[in-house]
């Protein structure tokens, strides 16, 4: 229950992506790595653009749905051993 609970915590609510905390951990951990490892990093940071309007003429669900139709087509297009994260924002 505890490690159901440690996980869920990592994780964004709506989307199931990682969360801002978990993707942070990460970063730290894996750029203490590369000088070890010799292997380099690349992150790829993107905004919904427009998704302030999109909740307020349509509503939060429709915004949500939006999040959701993003993240699983970025979890579609990235390989098996990446990390993919909701940051959040302003909405």
């Amino acid at each position: 229950m505890r490690r159901r609970l440690a996980e869920l915590a990592r994780r964004d609510s709506l989307t199931g992506l990682l969360n801002r905390s978990a993707i942070l951990e990460q970063f730290e951990t894996t750029i203490g790595h590369e000088p070890r490892t010799g292997e380099g990093t690349a992150v790829a940071f993107f905004d919904v653009d427009d998704l302030k309007m999109v909740n307020d003429r349509s509503g939060h669900r429709a915004g949500d749905a939006v999040l959701n139709a993003v993240a699983t087509r970025v979890r579609e297009v990235v390989r098996a051993g990446d990390l993919v994260a909701r940051i959040g924002g302003d909405e």
